[in-house]
């Protein structure tokens, strides 16, 4: 079942984080999803927006997912995202 992973990222550190992205993006290419959206400026109808770097990513499974979240690589980049920015949440949805 295809899973949806959705974060809100509070980013301080534009380039600090930019590292971050590029290279989740580059590990994200070894496995098969689907980046759905990132808005850094979305449009909130009702509700607080909750931080301002939002972003939707759909994986083939739960699985998939946890196999790249605790992958060697991803670990190695992770203190990117960390220093530069205050995660909000990384939420994980199943699809239907």
């Amino acid at each position: 079942m295809a899973v949806y992973i959705v974060l809100a990222i509070e980013v301080a550190d534009s380039e600090t984080y930019k590292l971050y992205g590029d290279g989740a993006r580059e590990i994200l290419a070894g496995y098969n999803v689907e980046i759905v959206s990132g808005d850094g400026n979305p449009v909130v109808y009702e509700g607080t927006q909750p931080a301002n770097h939002l972003s939707i990513v759909k994986f083939e499974s739960q699985a998939e997912f946890e196999r790249f979240f605790k992958s060697e690589e991803y670990q190695k980049i992770l203190h990117y995202r960390r220093e530069s920015s205050d995660t909000k949440f990384i939420m994980l949805m199943k699809g239907h």
